[in-house]
């Protein structure tokens, strides 16, 4: 599976990423948090469905992100982004789109 970096996705961007998330959001995909990323799970903890996803999807700083699930999360935490999370930050527009897949 390719570990997807913060380049790849902002570059991605303006393709609407579908070529990011394959099949629709059916395929799981691995991102590498940046260092910014990181340091905001470690801040916002598990205080929100989302941010606990990822916490327990977390290997090292890769996450395996379900477009489902993150959707689910979102849904619970009643949000279209992680919260706090700065929305120029490549995690936050993966998020934003595998979300809006559900």
């Amino acid at each position: 599976m390719t570990i997807h970096t913060s380049d790849l996705i902002k570059s991605l961007c303006s393709d609407g990423m579908h070529d990011v998330i394959p099949d629709g959001g059916d395929t799981p995909i691995q991102y590498l948090l940046t260092e910014g990323e990181a340091g905001w799970l470690n801040w916002i903890g598990g205080r929100y469905a989302i941010s606990d996803y990822i916490r327990r999807n977390l290997d090292g700083d890769v996450v395996t992100l379900d477009a489902t699930d993150v959707a689910e999360a979102l849904h619970a935490d009643g949000v279209d982004r992680p919260p706090c999370l700065a929305e120029s930050t490549a995690l936050c527009r993966l998020v934003w789109f595998m979300g809006a897949l559900y």
